[in-house]
């Protein structure tokens, strides 16, 4: 409906079918009208309008653009995947060239690596595609139809590689059979007159695969990437729903079973040349993850980590990762592990910046197992086994793995001596921690604010310690900055304990931090809180062995 910014394209047929794809608009409303037979064009990357059809782009149909603008060159012809922007395209005698108009983004297929070529009509336009001698395939829209004759008779001439009509289903079937062709997921059906292949309904790029879930053994829910620059305009799909009859169903296992372990393996597959053992393996009885919640084995590789829990499996590439952070929970039996990422990682329809765990502090083994050599040629300094407090080996592992650094808390002691302070936000409770660079709050929701994004703060109900009024606890607003497309906002620490006044009215002028109610509050005592340190300090004490910054 055009009223519901969450729109549904509902399919169904004989075989393999796609129940649902769910389009995502995170401001506007819109009326979706589309075939579920049409072409998977310009994954990721393209226009606003591309990305929300993603899962069915164009159906073949009559139509004709402008010519080329000379025999050898073309205009305005977009590298599907690699952004908006258009590019030149031009078919020179030794090699295939394509240059973005508007980035250094650049291709080129020499003339021995040419494989196949495949050309597509849609309504208004063609694709070409260009596949090379390792499986990998370069798609290019923005061809009017007439081009076809050309970019045939030069691919014949010069490289010796016929170009093939791919067929297109356009009767609006909406089941099929799913077959994996090179870096896509292809969905066909609709044999074509006399017999031969399918036409194909519409893909899906391995690439753009995030997350497969089984929610019951005949049904299998893809998710997928999400881009790092939504703006408020665009739409992008992230997930869709398959159904399998159980008439596919063989053995022991179901169709849906099959398809999930086959794309779990070719999509998520992990950089050749990486070994297929784990480098480090946490078992789920080893770690609690508050966010998300339940329990995940870890195991880490070279370039990336997988986190297989009952209902979801993750793989997460380091260079997603952006920051660690150590922190002791109150009361000393175990911390929390934050892992700060990039990218969001999507579960259902909640997207989660922050990883939280929480790990044992008691003493425990952990094996590593690198090559001697690769830990050498990758600069990693960590023995095998690793031993020690369970929550600062894994803290230790992560940093030598990836590379990030793991922030750790400073020298803030609250007034029972511990490196947090217990409040809560809204009605959820945890712990700030006040670092040296800035707040932590764990764990619901994880939050991280650097001081050189705070406005100010202000203390609420604060009241004379004695007397009639007299409150047990007090709250404190922060006040953060604009940052880029995000709006300034405040956030409230609620229920702190009025033993805390005293100590961080101290921390946050020692943080140069501006207080904005500070002429009105009661004067804070001259001596800090039972364990409050006295003056601003680095990383401190033992936890410095993690790592040698401060937060």
């Amino acid at each position: 409906p055009a009223s519901a910014p969450v729109a549904y394209i509902a399919v169904r047929g004989a075989a393999c079918g796609v129940v649902s794809a769910r389009l995502w608009r995170p401001w506007l409303s819109y009326r979706v009208a589309v075939a579920a037979s049409q072409v998977v064009r310009g994954w990721g990357g393209q226009s606003a309008g591309d990305r929300a059809l993603a899962a069915a782009a164009v159906m073949a149909a009559d139509g004709d653009d402008g010519p080329a603008t000379d025999k050898r060159t073309w205009t305005d012809i977009r590298l599907c995947g690699q952004g908006i922007h258009p590019g030149a395209f031009a078919i020179n005698t030794d090699s295939i060239e394509w240059r973005s108009s508007k980035t250094d983004l650049f291709q080129k297929i020499e003339k021995a690596d040419l494989a196949e070529a495949s050309w597509l009509a849609y309504q208004r336009s063609s694709q070409l595609r260009l596949r090379d001698e390792e499986g990998n395939t370069l798609r290019f829209d923005g061809f009017s139809k007439r081009d076809r004759a050309t970019v045939a008779a030069l691919l014949k001439e010069d490289f010796g590689v016929s170009l093939a009509d791919l067929p297109v289903a356009v009767k609006g079937e909406h089941w099929g059979n799913v077959e994996f062709d090179g870096p896509f997921l292809a969905f066909k059906g609709e044999e074509k007159e006399g017999g031969g292949a399918d036409k194909l309904k519409f893909e899906l790029p391995l690439s753009a695969i995030s997350q497969v879930v089984l929610p019951n053994k005949n049904e299998l829910e893809i998710q997928f990437n999400d881009s790092g620059a939504l703006d408020k305009e665009d739409e992008v799909l992230v997930n869709m729903r398959l159904w399998a009859p159980e008439s596919l169903n063989t053995g022991d296992t179901t169709f849906a079973q099959n398809l999930h372990s086959d794309l779990m393996s070719k999509a998520m597959v992990r950089e050749a040349g990486e070994a297929k053992s784990a480098r480090v393996t946490l078992a789920e009885r080893d770690t609690l993850f508050l966010t998300p919640r339940g329990r995940y084995k870890i195991q880490m590789y070279r370039d990336s980590m997988s986190l297989t829990g009952k209902t979801y499996t993750f793989q997460i590439f380091y260079k997603r990762l952006s920051k660690f952070f150590w922190l002791p929970r109150p009361g000393g039996q175990q911390s929390f592990f934050i892992i700060g990422l990039d990218e969001p990682l999507r579960i259902g329809q909640q997207l989660h910046a922050y990883l939280v765990l929480q790990i044992s502090n008691e003493e425990a083994s952990l094996a590593v197992t690198i090559p001697e050599a690769d830990a050498k040629a990758e600069g990693i300094k960590l023995k095998n086994p690793m031993t020690g407090s369970l929550s600062k080996v894994v803290a230790k592992v992560f940093k030598g793995l990836t590379g990030k650094p793991v922030y750790i808390n400073g020298g803030f002691k609250s007034a029972d001596g511990n490196a947090a302070i217990r409040c809560a936000i809204n009605s959820n409770d945890g712990f700030l921690y006040p670092l040296d660079k800035s707040f932590v709050f764990a764990h619901k929701p994880a939050l991280y604010i650097p001081f050189h994004d705070i406005v100010g703060v202000e203390f609420l109900r604060v009241e004379q310690a004695h007397g009639v009024g007299a409150s047990r606890s007090c709250d404190l607003q922060v006040d953060i900055r604009s940052v880029g497309k995000e709006k300034g906002r405040s956030i409230v620490f609620r229920s702190i304990d009025r033993r805390e006044f005293d100590g961080l009215v101290t921390f946050l002028k020692e943080q140069d931090l501006t207080i904005g109610n500070l002429a009105e509050l009661p004067t804070a005592g001259a001596r800090p809180a039972r364990g409050q340190r006295a003056a601003r300090g680095g990383a401190g004490g033992s936890y410095a062995e993690i790592d040698g910054e401060g937060g």
